[in-house]
């Protein structure tokens, strides 16, 4: 996969993505995050504290306001971390949701396409339920011990490191949220791809899971937590990416309302 194959659906409008210089960086941090801070830290920030306040407030996304906001999130949230939960067992892992649009390809394009919502389809006969539409939010990373190593995977001598662990994060318009792996790197030249974690590794692989069953109830979300919604909800097989009509989109949340 190279920079060429990415595809900018959703979290940017497609008159933005012609910005090769965002794209670009995007691209090149695919392994190891800009910073490496602790969670803990990272929730003494005035924009996270800010994207908490904000996200307890939310009962849905019939709200355009709402729906516009959170499809920006890769722009508003400059410095770029948002806190999740952590594990505290075994090297202790902080799990990091990285806002950014979606990398997977577009299996289904259509004319007329919203650019913030999309639908996820897997095969016919699973008995995982997923929302009809999804929004794509960011990668989920975790910040874990890397024992000063250089090699590979961390080319700089860090006590911890944040790495992506291969799986996105999408909003499901009842606000769950799903982690989906992307299948379509070219894991060649990355020897790491996934990173082993300790909310998958239990399962060994999976491509879809729920991650967490509600947005509004992030800021204090547990490891225990995610790892049984995961455990609930993990399904393995080919994930579809589908473009879906603004039209269509509209109607559901005016209707819904």
């Amino acid at each position: 996969m190279t920079a060429a194959d990415i595809t900018t659906l959703a979290l940017v409008s497609k008159d933005d993505s012609s910005d090769s210089s965002e794209s670009s960086f995007a691209f090149d941090e695919l392994d190891l995050a800009q910073k490496h801070t602790r969670n803990k830290k990272l929730k003494q920030q005035d924009q996270v504290k800010s994207f908490f306040d904000r996200i307890s407030t939310i009962k849905s996304l019939h709200d355009k306001n709402t729906r516009d906001w959170l499809a920006s999130l890769h722009a508003e949230m400059t410095e770029g971390i948002i806190p999740l939960f952590k594990d505290s067992a075994g090297t202790v892992e902080d799990y990091q949701l990285i806002p950014t649009w979606s990398f997977l390809p577009v299996d289904k394009t259509i004319k007329g396409a919203d650019t913030t919502f999309c639908h996820l389809s897997i095969a016919p006969n699973a008995k995982l339920q997923l929302p009809p539409f999804m929004m794509p939010l960011g990668r989920l990373f975790i910040n874990a011990r890397n024992d000063n190593k250089f090699d590979a995977s961390c080319p700089t001598r860090r006590s911890r490191v944040t790495r992506w662990t291969g799986y996105e994060v999408f909003l499901g318009d009842d606000l769950s949220l799903w982690m989906v792996l992307d299948n379509y790197i070219d894991s060649d030249g990355i020897p790491w791809y996934p990173v082993s974690c300790s909310l998958t590794r239990v399962f060994n692989s999976f491509d879809i899971a729920r991650l967490l069953p509600s947005l509004c109830k992030l800021e204090h979300a547990t490891f225990k937590e995610a790892l049984t919604s995961v455990k609930e909800t993990r399904w393995t097989g080919k994930v579809q990416l589908e473009e879906v009509a603004w039209k269509e989109v509209d109607k559901y949340f005016t209707q819904s309302a």
